[in-house]
């Protein structure tokens, strides 16, 4: 089954309404509806941290006989939360971070989540 340009339209504002809850504006996030892994339903993209650009993409694709507006909602939630904690898992993942740069990160996300939710 195809998503379609009105599925997409609502990832894209579901989205920006997660970014604009989370504080996220400080990242650069560009959307995209294209044809990616069938077993996913969206992806996010960072071409470099430093960068703090970010790709959304919902897949043109997914492997799925239907799509629910609720669940095209809680797709693009998942996406955002990948973003929210995009600093962190990158530093995890390369063995030349440190404890305090992992710490730091972590009370980035933190701070931020007492910040837009008190």
């Amino acid at each position: 089954m195809k998503t379609t340009k009105r599925q997409f339209q609502l990832f894209k504002s579901e989205a920006q309404k997660w970014l604009n809850k989370f504080g996220l504006t400080d990242w650069h996030v560009e959307f995209e509806h294209a044809k990616i892994n069938p077993d996913c339903n969206a992806e996010v993209y960072t071409p470099s941290l430093p960068s703090m650009k970010v790709l959304l993409t919902l897949n043109l694709e997914p492997d799925r006989e239907d799509y629910p507006d609720e669940e095209i909602k809680e797709t693009a939630l998942h996406e955002v939360l990948h973003v929210l904690f995009m600093r962190f898992s990158c530093l995890a993942k390369w063995r030349y971070s440190t404890e305090l740069e992992l710490d730091e990160a972590e009370h980035a996300i933190v701070f931020r989540l007492i910040k837009n939710f008190k």
